[in-house]
């Protein structure tokens, strides 16, 4: 196996583009790693409600030679990550336990941040990353859309933007979502940030935001969900096997990036102009913070 990932980024990354049947099969693996290190081909197939020639298409499909290959990489995972499934309550954050040390709890937190942003990045497409810079590049209004912890990322969005020249409005509140996705039109790029990918008024304002004319970008770690359908280029992020992620920082750490990705490549295209549009907006926040040109020392 090769650092294509371990076999679950994979299988997340290629999962949109599998056929129902393949998905169900690809969503299954995901779930059950640990199931599948000792089934048969058929107890997979019976699991999943498929043939056994669709588990073998799916096999291929990610790139294996068999199913055997199957089974040894997620045995490998399982060895590797023997956590990976298993629920443990006695975890407050991301897998720190009761009688850590300050030492450990520095070391895991950290990790488990370089971890998910690792995986992430092997799912990030180029091809996907220029789509959405055109589209950014040619709109004349960014309309990012999020609710909950995801706001942290939306803001981030806004500011980044913000700085190099682009129009920018966030709404995470759900009626102003939904008031304002249908008076959108093609000149509008939205983002949609949403992790679950159900979240119901972000999904329902890009289905609108859509249908109204505008492209519709959404970020999410879920790679069948809503928002995927409705979206018009999508950024799968990976939460990286952990107990609370939906309670940590560390599952908004993937948004980010993704954002600043795009943030640095839309502003190397328009260097100059974006170089003269931070220090512009540097120096007016000077001029708050600093009314009389001096910097304390």
């Amino acid at each position: 196996m090769n650092r294509d990932g371990d076999i679950l980024i994979r299988i997340r990354n290629r999962l949109t583009s599998l056929q129902p049947a393949l998905q169900r099969i690809g969503l299954y693996i995901l779930e059950n790693p640990d199931k599948v290190k000792l089934q048969r081909i058929g107890e997979v197939s019976a699991a999943c409600q498929v043939s056994e020639s669709a588990v073998t298409r799916f096999v291929k499909a990610i790139g294996l030679k068999g199913f055997s290959e199957l089974k040894i990489a997620t045995a490998e995972l399982t060895f590797n990550h023997p956590d990976v499934k298993k629920v443990e309550g006695r975890f407050v954050y991301d897998e720190v336990k009761k009688n850590d040390s300050i030492k450990n709890i520095i070391d895991k937190v950290t990790f488990k941040n370089i971890e998910t942003l690792n995986a992430t990045k092997i799912l990030v497409s180029a091809e996907q990353v220029e789509k959405a810079v055109s589209a950014i590049e040619q709109a004349e209004l960014i309309v990012i859309y999020c609710s909950g912890t995801s706001v942290v990322a939306g803001h981030n969005a806004k500011s980044r933007f913000y700085r190099v020249g682009k129009r920018c409005i966030l709404y995470s509140d759900a009626t102003e979502q939904n008031m304002s996705a249908p008076l959108l039109d093609k000149k509008c790029v939205v983002l949609g940030i949403t992790s679950s990918g159900r979240t119901r008024a972000v999904v329902n304002a890009i289905r609108m935001a859509q249908k109204a004319g505008a492209t519709t970008i959404c970020i999410t770690d879920a790679p069948i969900s809503p928002v995927i359908a409705h979206s018009d280029i999508c950024f799968i992020t990976s939460s990286v096997y952990s107990n609370f992620m939906q309670d940590t920082m560390t599952s908004r750490m993937p948004h980010i990036l993704i954002v600043d990705i795009l943030y640095a490549c839309f502003a190397v295209k328009h260097y100059q102009k974006s170089l003269t549009s931070i220090e512009k907006s540097m120096a007016a926040n000077e001029t708050i913070f600093y009314p009389n040109g001096r910097r304390s020392q």
